[in-house]
């Protein structure tokens, strides 16, 4: 029956249920209603309002849907062609063909019996055991270990660019490692969707754009001296994956205190060295929303002794034992 009155007497109204997506009912409410609870004056009204908010879900859903399977396929891609190289192989078979290009030019005098091989002994063992040399025929002996040479080199190019490649891998794993468990730990739906944004632009470009071959940490940086470079972040994605993807440990964390902008990375050097630090901090001040001022408070620490906050959005971190600067801005060279 308080059913039979509550459909006489229409209440439309608009709510979040436990799972974040809206609902639309005609009831009534309790005399408290939620906080997310929004009135309409008519049915008609709330159904539009409810059509649009679903819609604004459903799409948000999508893209965080696609977000997480894409960042999935990217880690499995670079895993499984992390595990597909061998540049060790490589550089043993560049061993054996400089091995044997020596040996060949040892023998340029010894009688060729067969011409698919070459039987010398090894002069570089303690034995000296025999090695057959497979030979191409249409070549001499001197050609067939120039031959191995070339052979050599290519293998080392070789090795040099699967070194390289499997350096880019690395850090692309660890990027896309280190965002995959940040967008896990979130819970409610704005910092997720906050996050998402930030982050889209790891996957490189797309469309009729060459896609990038690995994930890039587009880092702003300065040399200041020989073997000690300053990473800059450009917004908050960007500082979240350098403080948290790009940094080690034992780096010097620098941010200014009290104003927006730029977590900045100093690397190769110690906390001893105090006029570089205060170089960077003159760097990090400028990269901030009190750049203008004529002294800025720029705090310093390690970066093992900064950590994210729970219900901190992207960018915003907790720093401990930091030692605070201040320093006048300065653009860097």
């Amino acid at each position: 029956q308080e059913l039979f009155y509550e459909l006489l007497d229409p209440r439309p109204h608009l709510k979040l249920t436990d799972k974040k997506s809206p609902a639309f009912s005609i009831l009534h409410e309790s005399p408290y209603p939620p906080p997310d609870c929004s009135n309409t004056d008519s049915v008609l009204e709330g159904l539009n309002l409810y059509r649009t908010k679903i819609q604004q879900f459903t799409h948000r859903n999508r893209e965080q849907t696609e977000f997480r399977k894409k960042l999935s396929q990217r880690l499995k891609k670079a895993e499984k062609e992390l595990k597909a190289f061998s540049p060790e192989q490589t550089e043993a078979l560049a061993e054996q063909y400089e091995l044997f290009g020596h040996l060949l030019i040892a023998a340029l005098f010894k009688e060729r019996t067969s011409p698919g091989h070459l039987d010398v002994n090894n002069l570089f063992e303690k034995d000296e055991p025999l090695v057959r040399i497979p030979l191409n025929p249409a070549l001499t002996l001197h050609e067939n270990a120039r031959d191995y040479f070339t052979k050599a080199s290519k293998s080392r190019e070789k090795t040099r660019t699967m070194l390289k490649r499997q350096k880019e891998l690395e850090t692309e794993r660890q990027i896309l490692s280190t965002v995959q468990s940040a967008l896990d730990e979130l819970t409610d739906t704005e910092s997720i969707e906050t996050f998402i944004t930030a982050h889209s632009t790891i996957f490189g470009k797309t469309g009729r754009q060459k896609e990038k071959k690995a994930v890039s940490a587009p880092f702003r940086s300065v040399i200041l001296k020989d073997g000690v470079t300053l990473f800059i972040g450009k917004n908050a994605g960007n500082n979240e994956l350098l403080t948290f993807s790009h940094a080690k440990p034992g780096d010097i964390w620098l941010h200014s205190r009290g104003a927006s902008g730029s977590h900045c990375i100093l690397r190769g050097v110690s906390l001893h060295d105090k006029t570089t630090i205060e170089q960077a901090a003159s760097i990090a001040a400028w990269h901030s929303s009190a750049k203008h001022a004529e002294l800025v408070p720029v705090i310093y620490t390690l970066k093992k002794y900064v950590r994210r906050g729970k219900k901190l959005p992207p960018g915003q971190v907790i720093a401990e034992r930091e030692t605070l600067l201040f320093v006048k801005p300065q653009r860097e060279h």
